[in-house]
């Protein structure tokens, strides 16, 4: 996956265009969610990266780092 993002970080900073930029925001953001789903960090079917943040922070032991970070709900 980190060649995939990579490159496509590459070409988002050469896009201009904001259609451009977008689609290749949204294939990114599927790359990631997918990632998420594949290590167990998220059961989120969704493609929106926000969706999977409860998911994921539901999964930190850490009481004292858990604690520190905030979740949009």
């Amino acid at each position: 996956m980190g060649r995939e993002v990579h490159e496509r970080i590459g070409a988002l900073l050469k896009a201009v265009e904001p259609e451009k930029q977008a689609e290749i925001m949204e294939v990114v953001s599927v790359l990631l969610a997918d990632e998420l789903r594949r290590q167990g960090l998220s059961d989120s079917p969704s493609d929106f990266l926000l969706d999977h943040a409860p998911r994921f922070h539901e999964k930190i032991s850490d009481p004292a780092l858990r604690q520190r970070l905030t979740v949009i709900p």
